[in-house]
């Protein structure tokens, strides 16, 4: 999983790209973290996931938790594109509107 930041005024973009599965959940959790303590002056995440290629439960929860945690936070948070394994996924779980990519979907 290559995890790359980008920050435009104060709107961090974070972009996952490869497999979000159990199998790299831990670290990935890790890496979210540092995000979150390293670019504590954002007032917005942007998350993008068109570039992952792969999905299950685990990584669907640690898309989820990062709301959540951007939510306590005070911070914005949106979904900005999705790719075709994360969309199966939110369409699976019905979490589309949850987890809304302003209408923009890669593949």
């Amino acid at each position: 999983m290559e995890v790359s930041t980008e920050t435009n005024n104060d709107v961090l973009t974070l972009r996952l790209a490869g497999e979000a599965t159990i199998y790299g959940a831990s670290e990935l959790k890790a890496r979210l973290d540092n995000v979150f303590s390293d670019h504590r002056d954002c007032v917005s995440l942007e998350l993008d996931l068109s570039g992952v290629t792969e999905m299950d439960s685990a990584g669907l929860q640690l898309a989820l938790a990062a709301k959540r945690e951007a939510v306590s936070l005070g911070k914005g948070f949106k979904v900005v594109a999705h790719g075709n394994a994360s969309k199966a996924l939110a369409t699976l779980y019905n979490l589309d509107d949850y987890l809304n990519a302003a209408g923009k979907d890669n593949g």
